[in-house]
């Protein structure tokens, strides 16, 4: 693919030990180098219809608008016919540029980073720039709220749910606070990144990128306001304040909030909380993944107290 679409020819190809349900490949031609990803044709985010989504085609189109816009983001190259997806048997594939940089230290001047180059990208990607509004914050929370029954059967959901009769009321919360659709229409719609671990930005000295936008999907930006407050606010298995607020503080010196986002702010917070509690539990009761229990127990103790 990289000869006969990019005319490159790479004689070194090497599989890169990276979390992923995906295969990611580093391709080094002379002094340049590449990253190949192939997709297992899992969609992250589900569609409005329900139908398997073509996820691709929507990373594909923000990817290409934050190349326009030179947001901190990894973008995608595109071939000698201008097409950045590939056809590789029953899969796709994606090309991207390869930065060679470091993984998140822990320190608060990456956290002010990482919060500052998400508030470049949500600058970057205002919803009337994308058309499709098929892949969106509303179905995403949803599903996973109506999988709580079934997460909930499981024999070890009292085992790794220490207050169930609390998460319960949480999530009824939840529920309700979903309805609110006139107060959502007041709230800035961005598409966002959704998936804001900070295993998906790469440091380079000051700079930052953000890459894997496979869970993107058309939200109020507080979704990933919140993700990215509690990602980087856990520190050894501990939701720390200072570290959330820090967060805060840095994305707002580039994207400040308005009234009512800050009004609504605690309660995405809770969602987001949530909901990694529930991938999780799905995650370690049906496909084995084992979890930590400390940021369970930070998450779950973050939720139960607000």
């Amino acid at each position: 693919m990289l000869r006969d679409a990019y005319g490159i020819d790479a004689p070194s190809i090497s599989k890169i030990d990276f979390p992923s349900h995906n295969y990611v490949y580093k391709a080094v031609a002379g002094n340049a180098a590449y990253v190949v990803k192939i997709f297992s044709g899992l969609d992250f985010t589900p569609r409005k219809s329900g139908s398997k989504a073509e996820h691709i085609d929507y990373e594909s189109a923000i990817l290409d608008q934050l190349e326009r816009c030179n947001a901190p983001a990894v973008s995608a190259l595109h071939d000698r016919h201008g097409n950045s997806i590939h056809e590789m048997g029953s899969r796709k594939a994606m090309v991207f540029r390869y930065i060679d940089g470091h993984a998140f230290d822990n320190t608060p001047a990456h956290i002010a980073n990482a919060a500052q180059a998400l508030a470049q990208v949500h600058r970057s990607l205002p919803e009337d720039v994308i058309a499709t509004r098929d892949f969106d914050y509303r179905t995403f929370i949803s599903l996973w709220i109506n999988r709580l029954p079934t997460l909930r059967a499981n024999p070890r959901f009292d085992e790794c749910i220490y207050d169930t009769a609390g998460f319960d009321k949480l999530t009824k919360r939840i529920e309700g606070w979903l309805e609110l659709e006139s107060d959502w229409e007041k709230l800035t719609w961005v598409h966002g990144h959704g998936d804001l671990h900070p295993r998906n930005f790469l440091f380079q000295g000051d700079a930052v990128f953000v890459f894997d936008f496979q869970a993107a999907r058309f939200i109020p930006r507080l979704e990933d306001v919140a993700d990215g407050m509690i990602e980087f606010g856990i520190c050894k298995d501990a939701l720390t304040p200072e570290r959330m607020e820090c967060f805060l503080a840095h994305y707002e010196a580039i994207f400040p909030l308005s009234v009512i986002e800050r009004s609504h702010l605690q309660e995405f917070l809770l969602a987001e909380a949530v909901t990694k509690i529930l991938t999780t539990l799905e995650g370690e009761f049906l496909y084995g993944y084992k979890a930590s229990s400390n940021r369970m127990k930070a998450l779950l103790d973050f939720c139960l107290a607000n």
